[in-house]
């Protein structure tokens, strides 16, 4: 499974719609990480923990913990920003078939330490 099915799936799980406000929350976390107010903010959701720096998210199954079914994995600080700020978009849209939403996500590697 890719980093990008990863991503999604952490997504889905621990912010699904939006309940509580907790995928807003996340993202004023990660501003204050990009204007350099906070050095890590850690979010354990009901399927992953993400811990978040500018170096990069760290994603660790909040049930099982590393294991080979769910390995440790990563993104860049960029690849997460873009696919929260994707997920708030894609709830806001309209509950319809005719409704699309592309999101880029950068390339790059995360750091893994």
């Amino acid at each position: 499974m890719g980093w990008k099915n990863y991503v999604l799936s952490a997504l889905s799980t621990d912010f699904s719609q939006n309940q509580q406000g907790q995928l807003d929350t996340v993202l004023r976390k990660v501003e204050d990480i990009e204007k350099s107010q906070l050095d890590l903010y850690e979010w354990e959701g009901d399927g992953f923990t993400h811990l978040i720096t500018r170096s990069g998210v760290r994603f660790e199954h909040t049930v099982f913990g590393e294991c080979p079914g769910w390995p440790i994995w990563y993104c860049t600080f960029a690849q997460y920003k873009a696919a929260l700020k994707g997920y708030r978009q894609f709830l806001d849209m309209p509950k319809s078939l005719d409704s699309e939403l592309i999101v880029e996500l950068p390339d790059g590697a995360p750091e893994t330490s």
